[in-house]
């Protein structure tokens, strides 16, 4: 029990430095401009350093805790975020938001408790490469219509702009940040929960790296686009929602379509309070 304890205190810890940095990483987003500052590059840089401080103590609480307890745990990174948006960036604060994140934050631990008793048994590689893929490829699909997106925004037109260049670029990136919480289940049940020098010899690892830099580069493209009170429930909400869904595929559930169906009511329902906080952040 005091194992858990503390591998639920170090989860909430990453989750919290995880939002810190995102947020940091915004209110230094200048350092990309001309007219960039010396505290941009150190807010930035910062964020940066936080970020990546994240899979290091996430690796340790999964080691002392089971996964679905840290999936239920990183929902609290989206209320971090927007408190600490609100704090830091002085960005709105509607009292909806708050209704709709709590309500983001109790589905997805609603699903994680759902899904504690899969089982965690290695699956085909090959639908684990098609995964781990999947947000990749949706992101560099955009990547040609960003000049467009941003000429109409120029001339006030539509909502394609915020479409490509916010919340694409936010769902991509929390796909493939939730992505690598499985790459590292993954790659604990291929070489062992011990680090040693093997997991370099391992997929999994340039798996968990390689959808590390997309989603880092696809959440810049949305910082320097949106607030990031809009940007924080769809990367965040994709980031536990993506690995729960394609969880589905690679660790079946015992009961299957009644267990299935319920998860899906709920998954339905964090869309739903995501649209709610969406709608009011996208003018």
């Amino acid at each position: 029990m005091g194992k858990i304890i503390i591998g639920i205190l170090l989860g909430i810890l990453a989750y919290f430095l995880l939002a810190l940095g995102f947020v940091l990483q915004k209110k230094g987003i200048g350092i990309f401009s001309k007219e960039r500052k010396r505290s941009d590059f150190i807010l930035w840089i910062s964020g940066l350093i936080l970020i990546n401080i994240n899979p290091f103590i996430n690796f340790f609480a999964l080691n002392l805790a089971t996964s679905y307890i840290i999936n239920a745990i990183s929902a609290l990174t989206i209320v971090f975020t927007v408190l600490l948006s609100a704090i830091i960036l002085k960005e709105k604060l509607f009292p909806s938001d708050i209704v709709n994140i709590l309500g983001i934050a109790l589905m997805i631990v609603a699903i994680t408790l759902k899904t504690k008793d899969a089982s965690q048994v290695m699956p085909a590689f090959s639908l684990s490469f098609i995964f781990a893929i999947l947000p990749i490829i949706l992101f560099l699909l955009i990547l040609p219509f960003m000049h467009l997106a941003s000429k109409l925004k120029e001339e006030g037109k539509g909502s394609m702009p915020a479409f490509i260049k916010v919340i694409i670029p936010s769902i991509t990136s929390g796909s493939m940040a939730g992505f690598m919480v499985v790459a590292m289940k993954l790659l604990q049940l291929h070489k062992g929960t011990n680090f040693s020098f093997s997991y370099f010899s391992s997929i999994y690892l340039y798996l968990f790296l390689l959808n590390g830099l997309v989603s880092f580069i696809a959440i810049q493209i949305a910082y320097k686009n949106g607030s990031m009170i809009m940007i924080a429930p769809l990367q965040y909400g994709f980031t536990v929602l993506y690995p729960i869904i394609i969880s589905l595929f690679l660790f079946p559930l015992k009961n299957g379509f009644s267990e299935s169906f319920n998860l899906f009511s709920l998954t339905l329902s964090i869309f739903i309070f995501i649209w709610g906080i969406v709608s009011k952040h996208s003018d």
